[in-house]
């Protein structure tokens, strides 16, 4: 965790536990500065510190993050007893952390989804940083519903090939771990083939905010558009599939290994109500004619506001005569 003891461990764990280790990086670095300063005092103190910020999970994981800390540095021979860490309390629940998320996701149509990605530039146009694809990245995104960071982690020759009818998607980009070889539509191909490198991310993780916005302006309406992101597009599609019974292919296409999860992308709603109606078509009953007699008077003493007469014969409701 200091400076000296960091420049005796070889440059990839120094970046692994220094810069893209969350925990290490904000929490457990700045806390406890050395290694001479980790003991089951001072971590029992990190945690009832952290469980007045976090839930009880966050802290979990953070101690399990600075145990593999102590398990390396004992490997390596840089410690000899390292301090036994202990875990949080049985019945501590810790405090949820305050963040303000974007709620439910936006809402999108076939229609709005192809209006927004055609209305995208192909490619970037920051003077800052090197041309990257946007279409074909958003092409790509909707056809096959991967998450946004499974679609940074996407290489060539790992995950595809030009001219390949499927994405190979390893348990190491996917969130659960979920590993398939996944099958591409012609458009997500066609994107594929258009701008794959011949090595190396094919994507990357970049700034699409700007170009996303951009492009739905005019398409959406101003109370979707102030909480419209990238996700939403994985779920536009998932939804797409889910609606139309497909809960099987779209698990698989989404990485869900429970239907019950890709179930809850589908909703009741009017869009799947006119799709199904759709898809059944005309029964083929005969319409009826026009109506060529008056209506007739009501019936058995139903008149609007007056209980029915066979209502009253049994006793159920009073006289009309009598104050109601």
């Amino acid at each position: 965790m200091n400076a000296q003891t960091a420049n005796q461990r070889d440059p990839e764990t120094n970046e692994l536990y220094a810069t893209t280790t969350t925990y290490g990086a904000r929490h457990l670095g700045p806390y406890f500065k050395t290694i001479g300063e980790v003991s089951q005092a001072t971590t029992a103190n990190y945690i009832r510190q952290r469980l007045g910020v976090v839930k009880k999970t966050t802290v979990t994981k953070e101690l399990s993050a600075l145990r593999g800390f102590l398990a390396w540095y004992e490997e390596q021979g840089y410690v000899e007893d390292p301090p036994v860490v202990p875990k949080p309390p049985r019945r501590a629940l810790g405090t949820p952390f305050a963040v303000r998320r974007r709620g439910k996701p936006t809402e999108l149509t076939r229609e709005q989804v192809l209006a927004v990605i055609n209305r995208l530039p192909e490619y970037s146009a920051s003077k800052r940083v090197s041309p990257f694809p946007v279409r074909g990245r958003f092409v790509v995104a909707y056809e096959t519903a991967l998450r946004p960071a499974t679609l940074d982690a996407l290489s060539v020759p790992q995950h595809f090939t030009k001219g390949a009818a499927s994405l190979t998607i390893t348990d190491e980009i996917d969130k659960a771990r979920y590993g398939r070889s996944l099958p591409l539509s012609e458009e997500a191909r066609a994107a594929l083939d258009a701008i794959v490198p011949e090595r190396g991310l094919i994507f990357g993780c970049h700034d699409y905010r700007d170009q996303l916005k951009k492009a739905a302006e005019g398409v959406l309406t101003p109370a979707d558009l102030a909480t419209f992101a990238a996700y939403d597009f994985r779920h536009a599609r998932i939804t797409e599939l889910a609606e139309q019974g497909h809960l099987t292919g779209a698990a698989f296409i989404a990485g869900h290994k429970k239907v019950s999860t890709t179930d809850h992308y589908a909703r009741p709603n009017r869009r799947g109500a006119d799709r199904a109606l759709k898809a059944v078509g005309a029964t083929g009953f005969r319409a009826p004619t026009a109506n060529r007699y008056p209506p007739k008077a009501p019936s058995c003493g139903s008149q609007p506001g007056r209980p029915s007469i066979f209502v009253r014969r049994r006793g159920l409701e009073p006289p009309w005569e009598l104050p109601r």
